[in-house]
């Protein structure tokens, strides 16, 4: 079978940076990564002497909460849902044509900030530069472990939305 990614775009936001476990820096905002703009996965931050950051997958309550945003978080980029007033934390969507020529169209806009269905994920990782961070997504290891001839459509909050925000997050990784 094989798999075609049609749209692949999340947020990160409110990133914080640490050394030896004490806050060296928060950068506030979020940030729209969009895998068709491979410079979109670079970061620069101008902060030094850290060994490790962390950052949101996804928008937090009081971003949604906020009403309409502009820059990154402009409606028009297509990550909000409007009927639902809230934030797309990350959404994939594509084809997957299985080896006997059935195509599986999928969809997955992963969001939703109220309890008891919060889908935002916080990251840590390790680093020793912040002039130049990649953001890498494994993006066939989600697809392939989420199986998806058994759920090929998630677009509500909700259970199967947590489980696959959950999912997600091990996916990523930064250089």
């Amino acid at each position: 079978s094989k798999m075609e990614i049609a749209t692949c775009r999340f947020y990160v936001s409110n990133f914080t940076f640490y050394s030896n476990n004490k806050l060296v820096s928060e950068q506030k905002g979020a940030f729209l990564i969009d895998l068709e703009n491979p410079e979109s996965l670079q970061l620069s931050f101008p902060i030094s002497g850290v060994d490790s950051v962390r950052f949101n997958l996804g928008i937090d309550s009081s971003t949604n909460v906020a009403g309409i945003l502009d820059g990154d978080l402009d409606p028009i980029k297509g990550m909000y849902w409007t009927w639902n007033s809230g934030y797309i934390n990350s959404k994939v969507e594509g084809t997957l044509t299985k080896t006997n020529g059935v195509k599986i169209p999928f969809e997955y806009h992963l969001g939703g900030y109220l309890p008891p269905y919060p889908t935002l994920q916080t990251l840590t990782f390790s680093c020793d530069k912040t002039e130049q961070l990649i953001i890498q997504l494994d993006i066939n290891q989600f697809l392939t472990t989420l199986e998806i001839d058994k759920c090929s459509n998630v677009m509500i909050p909700g259970p199967k939305a947590v489980e696959l925000s959950n999912l997600i997050a091990t996916c990523f990784k930064i250089h």
